[in-house]
């Protein structure tokens, strides 16, 4: 019988939940932060499993920076129609 191998959602819920260690560390605004980063991560966790990753961390960082390229480019828009 061959070993059954954890999902992919499963390792990277296990590794955003370390995060909540590193947390307990941060100032209560910067933790707030955290939280919204986590948000980020778990959007594209489908994605990320599709992928196969070995390390699950580089699909939450790909994840987390899609998010954030989505929120500049929302605030370049804003800016340039302010102009």
């Amino acid at each position: 019988m061959g070993r059954t191998v954890a999902s992919y959602r499963i390792v990277a819920d296990g590794e955003l939940l370390e995060l909540e260690k590193f947390k307990k560390g941060l100032r209560a605004e910067d933790a707030l932060l955290l939280d919204e980063i986590i948000v980020d991560a778990r959007r594209h966790l489908h994605a990320a499993s599709y992928a196969s990753f070995t390390d699950p961390f580089r699909g939450i960082l790909l994840s987390v920076l899609i998010e954030m390229k989505k929120k500049v480019k929302e605030l370049e828009k804003k800016v340039d129609n302010d102009l």
